[in-house]
């Protein structure tokens, strides 16, 4: 057993055995925690979004949850889509004055002019999709900017649209349009 000690063969097979002790009980541990989870109902698959149920602020609040069954079958209806591409993300909390030139939109040096015409893209997006009733609207744009944070150009879009009640197109327009956050 001296033998064994000095040349360090002892050692070696006493890390190796606690080694797999360990990844055996956090094996266990793991295997423990995902059958309890299983059991309470938790779901590993990610559902769709529609649009951010999320609180941000004023004039993000959702007045009414749309109708699952009602807007699948808008969607089945449409035929025709109506992209809008983002080009900034709103980082204040109230989307109602999301439209002032001094709002906090991330802007790049070359954009600070053109404010106007993205406003303009979004309320011309939701205006076609109001005389279209089978067209569908989707606001693209991702988490494109670090000082956004998790808050995207299509969601910014979205939810300036929706503070403005869909330019007055609320009822024809709201459960047609949708986000995509990963162009």
């Amino acid at each position: 057993m001296k033998e064994l000690w000095q040349d360090g063969r002892l050692s070696v097979r006493r890390l190796w055995l606690q080694a797999h002790i360990s990844s055996l009980i956090t094996g266990i541990l793991m295997g423990t925690f995902v059958t309890f989870l299983l059991f309470q109902g938790v779901s590993f698959t990610p559902k769709p979004r529609v649009h951010p149920h999320t609180y941000m602020g004023r004039g993000t609040e959702l007045s009414q949850p749309p109708d699952r069954v009602e807007t699948e079958e808008l969607w089945r209806s449409c035929k025709d889509l109506v992209l809008v591409a983002g080009h900034s993300v709103f980082t204040g909390a109230n989307f109602e004055d999301a439209d002032d030139s001094g709002s906090p939109w991330i802007l790049l040096s070359y954009q600070k002019k053109q404010l106007p015409a993205f406003l303009n893209h979004i309320r011309a997006g939701v205006e076609i999709i109001a005389r279209n009733k089978q067209a569908l609207l989707v606001f693209s744009g991702g988490e494109t900017r670090l000082e956004g944070g998790p808050r995207s150009e299509a969601q910014s879009y979205w939810w300036v649209s929706d503070a403005h009640g869909w330019f007055g197109h609320a009822t024809d327009s709201r459960n047609r349009a949708v986000t995509e956050e990963y162009a």
